[in-house]
């Protein structure tokens, strides 16, 4: 909708109500058509790196099995939970040079488990 139904003769008071809900309802399909406008989608992940990335995950679940559990419990509050290491030492009941010990070992058996430098 626009100027362009303008009928030349309309009568000024009309045309005065006409335009302001023009304007409301222009404006109001821009907005509608910038919440609506398709955003570019991410790279979509091949289901060859979804296998991958599950195997991934297995091995390393597999990993953390084969530590010894206060390093494992260690190691999955800090980086699994991403919790501070105070947080670890109060959880653990232990002290938090103790819990940087479990984790620190942790990963670098860890990194053994899965061939890599730690």
């Amino acid at each position: 909708m626009g100027h362009e139904n303008w009928v030349p003769g309309r009568r000024q008071r009309d045309a005065g109500r006409w335009w302001p809900g023009s304007l409301a309802v222009i404006r109001w399909r821009r907005l509608v058509a910038r919440r609506h406008a398709q955003k570019p989608l991410p790279d979509a992940a091949s289901a060859e790196d979804d296998a991958s990335s599950a195997l991934r995950r297995q091995e390393v679940i597999w990993a953390l099995r084969s530590i010894p559990v206060r390093q494992r419990e260690a190691v999955v509050l800090r980086y699994w939970a991403d919790l501070p290491e105070a947080s670890v030492a109060r959880l653990m009941g232990i002290s938090v040079g103790t819990v940087k010990g479990y984790t620190s070992r942790g990963l670098a058996r860890l990194g053994e488990l899965l061939g890599e430098s730690a």
